[in-house]
């Protein structure tokens, strides 16, 4: 599974974007995709080097700031995806290749793994 198809699996039902190659935005380096829902087209880069967590720690914040912004032109609550210890409060950041609670750097679940 793909660093982007694993961070999608964590969006809430009825959140997904459509996913569309933008290869004229290529580098060396990483990969362009253009994530579209509500909010028109977002740009999104797709590491090609470095460390898998890394990697996929890049895509999920680049994801979660999409997902917010998606969840506020919906009008929902723009909370993605939201700490379980702290419902309400704030996000859980991506770390690691893993979700962890801001306030206190718990570990939630790997990426890919939240509703799982």
């Amino acid at each position: 599974m793909s660093p982007l198809d694993q961070v999608l699996s964590d969006l809430p039902p009825g959140v997904r974007p459509r996913v569309e190659r933008t290869p004229e935005h290529d580098d060396g380096d990483r990969i362009a995709v253009t994530l579209w829902g509500s909010i028109g087209g977002w740009g999104v880069f797709l590491p090609l080097r470095g460390r898998d967590p890394d990697r996929l720690t890049s895509v999920a914040d680049q994801v979660q700031d999409w997902a917010v912004e998606e969840l506020w032109s919906r009008g929902e609550a723009a909370v993605w995806p939201e700490c379980p210890t702290h419902p309400d409060s704030h996000p859980l950041r991506p770390a690691g290749g893993a979700w962890h609670c801001p306030k206190t750097g718990e570990r939630v679940a790997a990426i890919g793994q939240l509703l799982g």
